[in-house]
């Protein structure tokens, strides 16, 4: 308790005292492990320098199907936000059928003068699908084939007009 109740370090959770037996704590636990990579006599300097230089974020985007990861993934981030997710800014559009097996089409609400970009994603963000228009009569729909070899599953319709974007989830389903 005492530890505790000593006056912090600047930017540290404890003290000057619980700094120093963590730290020295910490040094004994890594010069006594054999298996720590900088006792490892097998790795060249390179090869520790390389390691030394990795962060969990590292580690995460090797392993993981992640495309968006902050460096630090111990500090939760404002969420910003941006035209393409502003609920102002968003385009009425309709998704049908829904579900859909081997086409699946897109209908805007309204008349489109300008470049109309319409994306399928898969849950991962990946995109499937992508067609480019320069504008879209009152009700004239966009239609994707879905490959046959794309799996079942939940996907996602991003339609961008201009400065708005509209977004619409549809479910793939095996045809049978």
């Amino acid at each position: 308790v005492g530890m505790l109740a000593e006056d912090h370090m600047p930017n540290a959770m404890f003290g000057e005292t619980a700094m120093e037996i963590v730290g020295r704590q910490f040094h004994a636990l890594r010069e006594g492990d054999r298996f720590y990579y900088e006792n490892d006599p097998w790795l060249t300097p390179d090869e520790k320098t390389w390691i030394k230089g990795n962060r969990l974020s590292d580690v995460i985007a090797r392993n993981c199907p992640i495309t968006c990861l902050h460096e630090d993934v111990f500090m939760a981030h404002e969420l910003t936000h941006t035209r393409s997710v502003a609920a102002a800014d968003a385009v009425p559009l309709t998704v049908f059928p829904n579900p859909a097996t081997d086409k699946v089409n897109v209908r805007l609400g309204q008349a489109v003068t300008g470049r109309v970009l319409a994306r399928i994603t898969d849950s991962y963000g990946r995109e499937i699908g992508r067609r480019e228009l320069d504008g879209l009569a009152p009700g004239e729909s966009i239609s994707f084939d879905l490959d046959a070899a794309m799996p079942a599953g939940l996907y996602h319709i991003v339609l961008m007009v201009g400065d708005q974007v509209g977004h619409q989830a549809f479910v793939r389903m095996d045809a049978r």
